[in-house]
């Protein structure tokens, strides 16, 4: 997939000085304004804010939900997609951070040409290993570990009737941990 940041998108960021909060950023072309302590050396960067601000590094969170609604005909919602970038400070006043995605984008696309009078209501996926959870901060490896809660995601698919009907066809998007998955269920 290819994102891009939009005018108005939030990050959370914190330094890796103790006793740091997180605090919120507003994303303007392609860049934001940081308030870090002077003797702070590094920068953590994560996408969406979710739940982490005010939170220390340490607590930082970043999830996969198990239930998505969905609206017809709205492009893929990035901020599904956590995405987190551990970064060196230095004197400029600039730097230039690179982002990981921790999940992986799952894009289906449902149609059904004698289904005329049939609409999309949902789609729901199950495997074996957990596809919804939390990821969480590995300091020592300045990587997130993500922790499954459930092996089921289901979409809601919203809209008017006639916009859901299967004789057109209809992208769903859901979000899983970058994985291999068995017993794979639609």
């Amino acid at each position: 997939s290819h994102l891009e940041w939009v005018d108005g998108d939030m990050v959370a960021y914190v330094s890796d000085m103790p006793g740091d909060l997180f605090k919120v950023a507003t994303v303007n072309s392609n860049l934001f304004t940081a308030e870090v302590p002077a003797s702070a050396e590094n920068i953590f960067v994560v996408y969406p804010v979710g739940e982490n601000d005010g939170k220390t590094l340490d607590m930082v969170k970043a999830t996969l939900s198990s239930e998505i609604v969905q609206n017809q005909g709205e492009s893929f919602n990035g901020e599904l997609l956590p995405m987190y970038a551990y970064a060196p400070l230095s004197s400029s006043d600039r730097i230039d951070v690179v982002y990981q995605c921790v999940a992986s984008i799952i894009r289906f696309t449902i149609s059904g040409e004698d289904s005329q009078d049939q609409a999309l209501q949902s789609v729901k996926l199950t495997a074996a290993e957990s596809l919804s959870g939390n990821y969480s901060l590995d300091l020592q490896q300045q990587t997130m570990v993500f922790e499954g809660v459930s092996n089921e995601i289901s979409v809601t698919y919203t809209g008017e009737r006639e916009d859901l009907l299967l004789s057109s066809s209809h992208d769903i998007y859901m979000v899983v941990p970058s994985a291999l998955f068995t017993d794979v269920d639609v």
